[in-house]
């Protein structure tokens, strides 16, 4: 738990660089085992025996583009 904390702290900071929102999600923790959650987080390719410790979402902040900046739109998913 506390390298996962560490790992989206540091994606929390990066985000705020690049001057987009970014919120920490960690109800999935305790929800994981609910089966309806469950089937969301198998169908994103999370295995059965895997321990979600947190969750972020990252986007513009009300909609707008960072001006100067340039960003690939897409969605990321990061599973190990």
């Amino acid at each position: 738990m506390a390298d996962s904390a560490c790992a989206i702290e540091n994606m929390l900071l990066t985000a705020n660089y690049l001057e987009l929102g970014a919120c920490w999600i960690n109800q999935v923790t305790w929800f994981d085992r609910d089966e309806n959650v469950r089937k969301l987080l198998s169908s994103l390719g999370i295995p059965e025996n895997y321990k979600v410790c947190g969750s972020i979402s990252i986007g513009y902040m009300d909609g707008i583009k960072p001006n100067g900046k340039t960003l690939k739109e897409n969605t990321v998913t990061i599973i190990r």
